[in-house]
């Protein structure tokens, strides 16, 4: 009877239970019946059955003639075969071996409701004599397991607790237990129901009464076990999920013919024209004569076949006998004939010797691939090329085969069909079996996928077309999800273009956004929480959501200006449309007048025909779209890829560095707050090396390159972003200096450094300009001297212009073309005072003034109002006009930064050191104006201002110190001084406690009690109080001067008691104390300075560099003219400011496009393609080099640890020794070969003799 589970586990799982499928599939055993006296050597008993069942077990106990046992005559079908579930829940049948495989297929798919696998991988080999190696056990099980895993696949196994099947058991269990949430693997279990040790007791159903029984039967101790267990019988491996236990009525007899094969074959319809293949390949791994059985079978239905070289035994002997017998590869008149190779003997050892013939010969041999534990060879890309030759081989012949049988019909109808027909014929059958081949060759690929296998896939899937795959665009969004981007840049480089994977083509639909797709595939929730990225942490939230997604545009949007800065403009829009109306608002394009639509009229034409040259930029922007997704989910191979493909390549690789640090400001993470930096200084250095290979073809295009506006990134500068991410390395480089330095001198020429440039300079300057256009060298426009005729302007005005041709001064012989000298003259000096170093000196000489008059009027004139008026001196009134002029000049800078909201403008003017130094002196200035008429009744109220007003003018001397940072030879050394306050900040700490110490301890031994007479009661001098004053009079201040030696009465005091015992503890106190302080605490702060200063040198070039560039950006941006002019320049432009924004906010104008920017923006389209093709030119090839490294790293990875590929190379020269060897016995293996084939010759020539001899002596050899 069946074997059935308890009643509660039916009643629970009634409905389509596994249980209750198999059973209407009427799955049967079989059972020995008829006695047939064992053949066997090693038959112990001489009364046992060939099933080694004794013959009292055999309800017919008398043998049927001289007949051998065989399954069809001596067993008989049993009805309810066993099923059910093991103890650790693996779902296991019983049934009969000649069970027909559709049967089988049903228990698998329908009963146990398996999903369909993409591959199927079969293990077999060694059952004993196996030892496991370090690289079995790494470069082998721990592969496959990954690759059964990654694939969904089937691993099929014998099923027994030994040899090789045992160490993948073990595999599977490690691997479920670091993985539990992961689904678990198939791993099938094909094994012999009469080999399994107590099969009885561990498929009995789990009830109360039987699971103690079970639990015993499976904790006796492996010795124990091996002790009880018969020949023939071994354990179950009990960490597999399904078992086939096939019975053909023996026990004890491993053999199971070819039924696993015959499974396989059928499960991945590899001879099925009209399904779809799946993926089959046997791996043999040791193995003994079993082992060549189960590869014949496997080789005979076109499975291929993984020969795991360094396991020993079979394994071995394939490899050794593949190697002499290579000669045979490139055999072409036999390589697609497959010969049948006759039984020469009825003796097992010929039968084997046939079987390893068969699988030696050219038509067979390409389905055997040799797997070299000891090579850097990955097992996934070796099993995957091993299924793609196989199967293109097995193809060929098959086409081959098919036109020879259309070639046959077509002889047989050639009266009936004429010529073209036949040529018809041929066409549409080959246009079928492409159609297959390339349905088929999808499917592959979605395996190489799953597997990583680029160079294969490149090799036998791509081949330099995407024709051979059917759903690119599907493949294409799948790669991306799985981080795969040696895939990505196969698809990118074979031409599949992702604006039309992810932008809708129906360009007029206003109802869902053009992002929609791409947003939902690429951004989705899980897709964000499975990535190593902290992308969600600046994901903004509000009252009404507080989930952290994207799902529009508009949140997309928001993350970027988190992560980037508020100076980037928008990027994602739904619509063109919407696109083009955002740049208008910004006047970031020219207003050439708004859409007119009518109600009662159709607009669509006229918004294609504003839209349709935007659709051009539909690849720049996918592409940008893909390079910063991949950025923000910190998939940086992949980000590579996109990078490669880019025309502009050094804005969006700051940008990643931008990123990338923000993520290092949140994560916490060791690793990945590590990965974070170390992959933004590798971004960093790749966009410094694309500049240096711009630089060293054309300087001044490379600085305009990274000066000019972006308009695929927001509007960004180069510049601009790595200022912001603190790209100092970048800001740094030749090129970035070049640029800045050409940016301070704007029309003037940059060359400034010999001292005839800096004479004429200083002379322009001190003659305040006039004398400048006789002695300052100006540019001169290296276009109009090459075209000798005047040039169109290039660049916008209101940006960075220095290099327009158009502005800048024309050659000798062009001059009189143009205008008079009057005007020459008049225009050089409006350049001269438009340039940066005029406007630094107007400032300096404005601000020495304002300290000097600041000063004086402090000094001197600084007294409570009088009576008269003016009631303040003139000094203090021109004071106050020139703080107020400073204000209007710092809100004007504030409003002229860059970021497009008052936060971010907020947070870009505190990067400035001496901004908010300025800030601070303005505020104090006007509270010390407020005390000084608020407290002028008296001269003791009146300090306060005075006071106020000191520390102000304190705080006015020190912002000289931002002058200095022009200066290259002392702005780096004002560098290194913050970075020593920061030090000397900690040291303070040390010394206040130390002197708080000191200080208390001393004071209450020697001066706070009464009875040493030193209070105020006692007629003393301490006031001991207690209120803040006093606490830092008497114990703060004195203690501190102990740092400079001026020890006051201190000394005195405690030599006028010398006999007190407070006096001798003060005593060894203070001398402990100025040891400690004055000796060891000075000298640390010596050393500590003298460590930071090495430190810091090779480094504070690169931060002065960055200071340079906000230096710049202040001087750009500020006026032209000493105040009070400069009052009113600025009060113009901050008016000017308001009104355009209260004119785009409020009445949805467009702003103001002529404001000044730090940028260069150029006036033809022409130019923003030369800038683009420039980059692309000099950066394409290390860009792509740069990708092309990635499949090399990765299969570096793949490989193993380093001390894993020592002891690889050491084994890889022991295996050289030994294939030296067996190339010097070449010669001998294959003069035995010959002799074998003379042999082989003979016999069938015997055989064929005999033959004929049969046919004359019966006649007609049809007859029976």
């Amino acid at each position: 009877m069946s074997r059935s589970r308890s009643p509660k586990y039916r009643q629970s799982r009634r409905e389509h239970s596994p249980d209750d499928m198999i059973d209407q599939l009427n799955i049967r055993s079989r059972t020995c019946y008829s006695f047939a006296p064992s053949q066997r050597k090693d038959n112990g008993h001489e009364d046992n059955c060939e099933c080694r069942r004794p013959q009292d077990e055999h309800s017919d106990k008398n043998q049927i003639g001289n007949s051998r046992w065989t399954m069809e005559l001596n067993t008989r079908e049993e009805i309810n075969a066993e099923h059910g579930q093991l103890p650790n829940g693996a779902q296991f049948v019983r049934l009969a071996l000649d069970t027909p495989k559709e049967k089988a297929e049903k228990i698998l798919l329908h009963a146990w409701k398996l999903p369909e696998p993409s591959f199927i991988v079969s293990v077999v080999g060694g059952a004993k004599h196996f030892k496991m190696s370090d690289q079995l056990e790494t470069n082998f099980i721990n592969g496959l397991i990954d690759l059964v895993n990654k694939s969904d696949a089937w691993l099929v196994t014998n099923g027994y607790a030994t040899g090789i099947v045992r160490l993948v058991g073990e595999a599977i269990h490690q691997f479920e237990l670091s993985r539990f949430n992961e689904n678990p693997i198939t791993a099938i279990g094909i094994c012999k129901w009469g080999c399994i040790m107590d099969v009885d007791k561990i498929t009995l159903p789990m009830d109360e009464e039987t699971q103690q029984l079970t639990t015993h039967t499976l904790d006796v101790t492996p010795n124990n076990r091996l002790k009880q267990r018969r020949s023939g019988e071994w354990d179950l491996e009990m960490h597999h999920s399904h078992y086939l236990m096939l019975d053909d009525g023996t026990t004890r007899n491993y053999d199971t013919q070819n039924y696993r094969t015959h499974l396989v074959t059928h499960m991945a319809k590899i001879n099925n024209e009209h399904d779809f293949f799946v993926p089959v390949v046997t791996i043999m791994v040791e193995g003994g004569l079993d082992s060549i059985e189960n590869i014949y079978y496997d080789l005979r239905s076109n499975i291929p076949v993984i020969i795991i070289d360094g396991s020993g035994r079979a394994a071995d002997f394939f490899t050794r006998w593949l190697l002499w017998t290579k000669d045979l590869d490139n055999d072409v008149e036999n390589q697609d004939i497959v010969c049948e190779i006759e039984e020469l003997d009825d003796e097992d050892d010929i039968k084997q010797f046939t079987k390893v013939m068969y699988c030696l010969q050219p038509a067979v041999r390409f389905h055997l691939t040799v797997f070299n534990l000891n090579s850097d060879t990955d097992l996934s890309e070796t099993i995957f090329r091993s299924i793609c030759r196989s199967r293109q081989r097995f193809i060929k012949m098959k086409e081959q085969k098919t036109n020879e049988q259309l070639e046959t019909r077509r002889r047989r109808l050639a009266k009936l069909n004429s010529g073209k027909q036949k040529t018809d014929d041929l066409a549409d059958r080959s246009k079928i079996m492409k159609k297959d081949q390339v349905a088929e060759q999808t499917r592959l690929l979605d395996l190489a996928m799953k597997w990583d296998c680029i160079t294969v896939a490149r090799e036998f899937i791509f081949q330099n077309s995407l024709d051979n795959i059917l759903g690119k665009d599907k493949y294409f969004i799948k790669a991306l999800k799985e981080n795969l981007p040696n895939f990505v840049y196969e698809f990118l480089k074979l031409g599949i273009d992702p604006a039309n994977v992810f932008f809708s083509k129906k360009r007029h639909s206003e109802t869902k956004s053009r992002y929609a797709r791409f947003i939902k595939e690429l951004y989705d929730n899980k897709l964000m929480d499975i990535g190593k990225t902290h992308l969600k942490k600046f994901i903004q939230i509000s009252k009404h959501d507080t989930s952290r997604i994207i799902n529009d545009v508009e949140s997309l949007n928001l993350l970027l200006k988190h992560l980037i800065g508020a100076y980037m403009y928008e990027l994602y829009f739904d619509t063109l449309e919407d696109e083009h109306n955002y740049q208008k608002k910004w006047g970031l394009i020219e207003d050439s007048g708004t859409l007119k639509q009518d109600e009662n009229e159709n607009t669509i034409n006229e918004k294609d025909l504003l839209l349709k040259p935007e659709e051009k930029k539909d690849y720049k922007y996918i592409m940008r779209d893909l390079f910063l997704w991949a950025v923000l989910m910190n998939r940086i191979e992949m980000a590579k890829v996109f990078l490669s493909f880019m025309k502009n390549r050094i804005c969006p690789a700051l940008i990643a560095t931008k990123i990338l640090k923000q993520y290092h400001s949140v994560a916490t993470y060791g690793d990945l707050k590590k990965a974070y930096i170390k992959d933004a200084t590798y971004f960093e250095k790749y966009a410094i090396t694309c500049l240096d290979k711009c630089d060293d073809h054309d300087v001044h295009k490379s600085c305009e390159i990274i000066l000019r506006q972006n308009e695929l990134y927001g509007y960004v500068t180069c510049l601009q972003v790595a200022s912001d991410a603190q790209d100092k390395l970048f800001i740094a480089e030749p090129a970035s200096i070049e640029a800045m330095n050409n940016i301070w001198y704007d029309k003037l020429h940059p060359e400034q450094a010999s001292y005839r440039h800096r004479l004429a300079l200083f002379f322009g300057i001190v003659s305040l300009g006039l004398l400048a256009p006789v002695f300052v060298k100006y540019r001169e426009s290296k276009e109009a001297r090459k075209r000798k005729e005047a040039v169109s302007e290039k660049f916008r005005d209101n940006g960075i212009n220095y290099g327009d041709p158009k502005l800048l001064e024309y050659p000798l012989i062009l001059r009189s073309q143009t205008d008079s000298a009057p005007i020459l003259y008049l225009r050089k000096l409006a350049k001269f005072h438009r340039s940066l170093p005029m406007k630094f000196c107007y400032h300096v000489i404005t601000y020495i003034f304002f300290l000097l008059l600041f000063s004086y009027f402090l000094l001197f004139n600084f007294s409570p109002p009088k009576s008269q008026r003016p009631s303040i001196h003139w000094t203090e009134i021109l004071t106050i006009i020139l703080v107020s002029c400073i204000l209007i000049e710092e809100i004007h800078y504030f409003f002229t930064q860059d970021s497009l909201t008052f936060e971010g403008k907020l947070e870009s003017y505190r990067r400035d050191y001496f901004k908010p130094m300025t800030i601070l002196a303005i505020i104090l200035f006007y509270i010390g104006l407020i005390l000084r008429f608020a407290n002028a009744g008296s001269e003791d109220k009146f300090m306060a201002a005075r006071i106020v007003m000191a520390i102000d003018l304190e705080i006015w001397w020190l912002r000289c110190l931002s002058f200095i940072i022009v200066i290259p030879y002392l702005g780096p050394h004002l560098v290194a001084i913050w970075k020593m306050i920061q030090d000397l900040l900690f040291f303070m700490v040390i010394i206040a406690v130390v002197m708080i110490g000191y200080g208390v301890a001393s004071r209450s031994m020697v001066y706070y009690p009464r009875a040493n007479n030193f209070t105020m009661e006692t007629g003393g001098s301490i006031n001991n109080s207690f209120d803040g004053r006093t606490v830092f009079r008497h114990i703060i201040y004195p203690v501190y001067y102990f740092l400079y030696g001026d020890f006051g009465d201190e000394l005195t005091n405690l030599d006028s008691n010398p006999e007190a015992g407070w006096s001798i503890a003060d005593h060894v106190l203070l001398a402990i104390h100025m040891i400690f302080v004055n000796i060891l605490l000075t000298n640390l702060l010596i050393a500590m300075f003298t460590k930071r200063f090495d430190k810091v040198y090779e480094d504070t070039r690169n931060i002065w560099h960055s200071q340079q560039y906000l230096f710049t950006r202040e001087y750009f941006s500020r006026s032209p003219f000493l105040p009070p002019i400069s009052l009113l320049y600025d009060i113009y432009y901050l008016a000017r400011m308001f009104f355009f924004y209260i004119r785009r906010k409020h009445f949805q104008k467009s702003a103001d496009r002529d404001s000044r920017v730090f940028k260069i923006i150029s006036k033809k389209k022409h130019t923003i393609k030369e800038w683009n093709d420039f980059e692309d030119a000099f950066t394409s090839e290390y860009a792509h080099d740069e990708v092309k490294a990635l499949n090399n790293a990765s299969i570096k990875s793949k490989s193993g640890s380093d001390s894993d590929n020592k002891e690889n190379k050491d084994d890889m020269m022991k295996d050289h020794s030994g294939l030296t060897d067996a190339n010097n016995n070449l010669k001998q293996v294959q003069n035995d070969l010959n002799k074998l084939k003379v042999l082989v010759e003979g016999l069938n020539k015997e055989l064929n003799d005999e033959i004929e001899k049969k046919i004359s002596q019966n006649g007609d050899p049809t007859n029976p």
